[in-house]
């Protein structure tokens, strides 16, 4: 399982309905400090947002993986007024990720004007995480900043309505999921799901629908889930995944180092990523990238012997990331050269399967076609045929079957006019 995004829905009459109560608003208002607007920032330009939570005094903040992929640095804002947007406080960095999981810790490391803090005395409101176990139809309130609430924190109510286990190896079988019929909405990702006290149980990942019926349900990764791969990670004899240890967060070993000879989706993008929505409005979307390897990062993608097609040299990082969700007949992604010059396109599915692409429509351009997509990340390196050609184009994401390598060069016009 390379991420937790593919899972099946089902629609189940339930025998009783279980009514999600509110929670007092003294307890909303204690738990909205804790929850903060991640922006992820590359080379000093936001290009997405998400939410998370502050789990320690210290400044240890939880999250997903997804939300702060592609970028080098994170703003972190923070709420003033419930009535108001979040406003910036702090920077902050990644400690450790965990990406089969969607899981992220960062760690505040400076203020709004970039200069370093003392952690210790940081003193920041933080939440407090649940020690009693979830039960299905128990009820749960979901915290975050969706990009349809403005900029403003969203809260919403609703039950868990399936519990899902996973295999954790020696750990046995534990909840790794939770799904819920609370309205959760792109930019809730990372945020904050909470019991009928005000404890964190999850965070709230993705959302999956339902086109003929227009169901939703959201899923949401399990505390239990996070401290027991936190406690598989601690070194012997540093303790367990417990409340009390939650926070010696830096004593956990780091992230291994990646491995340079082959691609890995775990890297930070070359050229960032981006989350879009099956019939998202901006379509085609279009990202400038230069295919092919450099002299410090070089993998041979035929080595690799991921599929017939999968040939070319490319960076370990992907060149872009795509986090899709929603139900769609399919998109397309396709690498355009204006100069002509012959390139390969390789991507790396939610489910860790590879598609692959030398030449399409009768030019040197890749195309890969994605039917009934999984929701998910999509890993996509852009590779030049030959090793010493790093050759510009366009990378293009679409819906639109009619748009292909043969007609971009109007549609590109179009768009380069229209900026």
């Amino acid at each position: 399982m390379k991420k937790l995004f593919v899972f099946l829905i089902l629609l189940t009459a339930l025998p009783t309905l279980v009514l999600a109560q509110s929670l007092p608003g003294d307890v909303i208002r204690q738990v909205a400090q804790s929850v903060v607007q991640i922006v992820a920032i590359d080379n000093g330009e936001p290009f997405s947002q998400g939410s998370g939570t502050i789990v320690d005094p210290r400044g240890f903040i939880f999250t997903n993986v997804h939300v702060i992929e592609g970028g080098d640095e994170f703003a972190i804002l923070m709420l003033e007024d419930v009535a108001e947007p979040p406003v910036l406080r702090f920077f902050a960095q990644p400690v450790q990720t965990f990406p089969d999981l969607d899981f992220a810790i960062l760690q505040i490391v400076a203020d709004a004007d970039g200069r370093a803090v003392d952690n210790d005395s940081l003193n920041l409101p933080f939440i407090t995480l649940a020690d009693e176990p979830v039960e299905l139809g128990d009820s749960v309130h979901i915290f975050g900043f969706p990009g349809i609430g403005d900029g403003f924190l969203v809260f919403t109510n609703g039950s868990i309505t399936t519990i899902q286990n996973e295999d954790f190896g020696s750990a046995g079988r534990l909840p790794l999921l939770y799904q819920t019929d609370a309205e959760i909405s792109p930019g809730n990702s990372g945020g904050t799901a909470v019991n009928d006290a005000g404890e964190f149980i999850g965070i709230p990942t993705v959302v999956r629908s339902e086109e003929r019926t227009g169901g939703r349900l959201g899923g949401i990764v399990t505390l239990t889930a996070i401290r027991t791969v936190l406690d598989l990670q601690a070194p012997q004899g540093s303790g367990g995944g417990t409340q009390e240890d939650l926070p010696d967060i830096e004593d956990a070993p780091p992230t291994p180092p990646p491995d340079y000879t082959t691609l890995d989706y775990n890297l930070q993008a070359n050229y960032g990523g981006i989350q879009l929505e099956a019939g998202f409005r901006e379509d085609p979307h279009v990202v400038e990238i230069v295919s092919g390897a450099t002299e410090d990062a070089f993998v041979d993608v035929a080595s690799l012997q991921l599929g017939e097609n999968c040939l070319g040299y490319a960076t370990p990082s992907p060149d872009y990331k795509v986090l899709w969700s929603g139900e769609s007949q399919g998109f397309r992604a396709f690498f355009y050269s204006p100069d002509g010059g012959d390139t390969t396109l390789i991507i790396n599915q939610p489910d860790g399967s590879w598609l692959c692409s030398d030449d399409s429509f009768n030019t040197l351009n890749p195309t890969i076609d994605i039917l009934n997509p999984q929701e998910g990340q999509y890993d996509i390196w852009v590779g030049s045929y030959t090793a010493t050609q790093n050759i510009p184009g366009y990378l293009v994401v679409t819906e639109i079957a009619e748009i292909d390598p043969t007609n971009f060069a109007d549609i590109l016009e179009q768009l380069l006019q229209n900026q």
